[in-house]
């Protein structure tokens, strides 16, 4: 999944438009940021490439990088 789509996911579900320089902010430091953010994701990712994402693994995550790192990369 390209950067683009990815953040277009983020944005759609989360309300959160951001760009590709907040991938590696910590989750901590993004503004208006919510854990429950994490299980929207993990559901729309799942949907969005067709296969099971680690749960643990997203909640294991400390940015957008590290999320996108596990949806899979494309260039």
């Amino acid at each position: 999944m390209s950067i683009d789509e990815f953040l277009e996911i983020v944005g759609r579900e989360c309300g959160l438009y951001l760009t590709k320089d907040d991938l590696r902010t910590d989750f901590d430091q993004l503004p208006r940021w919510d854990s429950f953010h994490l299980l929207k994701l993990l559901s729309a990712f799942e949907a969005a490439t067709g296969r099971l994402l680690s749960a643990t693994s997203f909640l294991e995550a400390r940015s957008l990088a590290d999320l996108h790192a596990q949806v899979g990369a494309t260039k």
